[in-house]
């Protein structure tokens, strides 16, 4: 997954129970609430930072945390956590059936043994369409959900897609393929400038637009809503400008230096990523050219500029309150199953104005 920094670490709990209630372990019994039943998602990353601090009274899934523990008061509070994929060489596989069914095995062993709910698959490489791999693919996730089956009953498996089932950064997947092998589909709503193909300059990195036009290319191959989850960012971007391209410091207009990616000469790798607490830690200091927040109507997104102390112009891209919360009312209103975030982990506790900004993001959740 291109967003975010999460660095993932695929734990498998000890044979002996890590929760003070045994009774939330799988092992001993524990059984999720049943995901088919549930009409709303809210379906979100995290490697498990300050999860004693989240509003689980909104979360129904977490993927890829590294804390065992967060396992246990996810169980005591209803919902599920489900792990990352071990790492796939689709060149490997193809053509290797037995070699697949190693695979399918030690990931249903990862699931088992390390008490999760589930597998969530995440694949991003590029792949042409015609490749045999993408028929690979698909058939890894069927295989894996049908073992999943019998050793975890009422185990979930999701798969992570682009933005668009279009060939994004080269990834000709068989879409509807992906849908039939999975029980949901995160569409990830983030790093849409990965390849600029217009003015190579700062923009959203997830204008709402675009997310209502990542939700009907999905509808429109006939995956039912009720399989997507619309993921959206934490994060933002914080890019350098050109600053001798610039009409002036405090300009909208931040050009960017050439990043390739894939083939296309400009890309948000000119940036660089940031959790949504850290960026406004930066907004609020005495760095910024033009004073505070300012608001882009065209992508429903915050930005800023600052200066750093070599005297280079920065232009911040990100999401909060009210950016998040007119993409969660489209998902909403497009009727499919559910949201969530790019990491639980952007957000901080650490002082009363983090937990006031973090308050006012999961309050946001509510618009969904």
């Amino acid at each position: 997954m291109f967003g975010g920094s999460i660095i993932v670490s695929l734990v498998a709990l000890s044979s002996a129970c890590p929760c003070k209630d045994a009774k939330l372990c799988r092992s001993n019994g524990y059984m999720p609430p049943n995901e088919y039943a549930r009409d709303r998602e809210i379906f979100g990353f995290a490697a498990g930072v300050d999860y004693d601090k989240w509003d689980w009274t909104q979360i129904s899934t977490v993927a890829w945390p590294s804390d065992p523990q967060l396992i246990c008061e996810a169980h005591k509070l209803g919902a599920s956590v489900v792990s990352g994929n071990p790492a796939i060489n689709l060149t490997a596989l193809t053509g290797y059936p037995t070699a697949i069914k190693e695979w399918v095995a030690g990931a249903v062993k990862l699931v088992k043994e390390g008490g999760y709910d589930g597998m969530t698959f995440d694949y991003e490489s590029p792949l042409r369409w015609n490749d045999p791999a993408v028929d690979t693919y698909v058939n890894i996730i069927n295989a894996t959900r049908a073992a999943l089956r019998t050793a975890v009953p009422k185990s979930q498996v999701s798969t992570c897609v682009a933005w668009s089932p279009d060939d994004i950064d080269g990834r000709g997947y068989n879409a509807r393929g992906l849908s039939e092998a999975s029980d949901l589909l995160y569409i990830m709503d983030y790093d849409t400038r990965s390849q600029i193909f217009d003015r190579c300059i700062a923009s959203a990195n997830s204008p709402s637009a675009r997310a209502a036009r990542s939700i009907s290319r999905w509808i429109d191959l006939g995956i039912h809503p009720s399989k997507l989850i619309l993921g959206i960012p934490w994060y933002g971007y914080d890019y350098k400008c050109l600053k001798t391209e610039m009409e002036s410091e405090s300009s909208k207009f931040c050009p960017l230096p050439f990043v390739p990616f894939r083939g296309v000469n400009c890309s948000d790798a000119a940036g660089g990523e940031s959790p949504f607490a850290n960026i406004l830690e930066v907004m609020r200091s005495n760095k910024t050219v033009h004073p505070g927040r300012r608001w882009d109507a065209s992508t429903m997104t915050p930005y800023f500029n600052y200066k750093d102390t070599n005297g280079d112009v920065h232009q911040v891209w990100y999401d909060d309150a009210e950016s998040m919360a007119v993409k969660y009312r489209i998902a909403r209103e497009s009727g499919i199953r559910g949201t969530g975030p790019f990491t639980f982990d952007d957000l901080q506790y650490s002082t009363a104005q983090q937990r006031e900004d973090a308050a006012s993001m999961w309050k946001a959740l509510k618009n969904f």
